[in-house]
């Protein structure tokens, strides 16, 4: 069966731009991240986060802060 999507965690490096570091060696920045409107207003540097990422790996939405 296909896997149209993974669960990826990720460090906020930087809130604007928004720059995110994945599996400490892969940094998206913002043209690979999309955010949810309720995240966006509480987000911080160094924030730990969940994110989708899309089939394909080419996108990636955060869906929320991981406490």
């Amino acid at each position: 069966a296909s896997k149209p999507s993974d669960l990826v965690f990720g460090k906020v490096m930087s809130s604007n731009p928004i720059r995110v570091l994945i599996d400490q060696k892969l940094t998206l920045s913002e043209e690979f991240i999309a955010i949810t409107y309720a995240y966006s207003q509480i987000m911080q540097n160094n924030d730990n986060v969940i994110m989708i990422r899309a089939q394909g790996g080419q996108k990636y939405l955060i869906i929320d802060k991981v406490v």
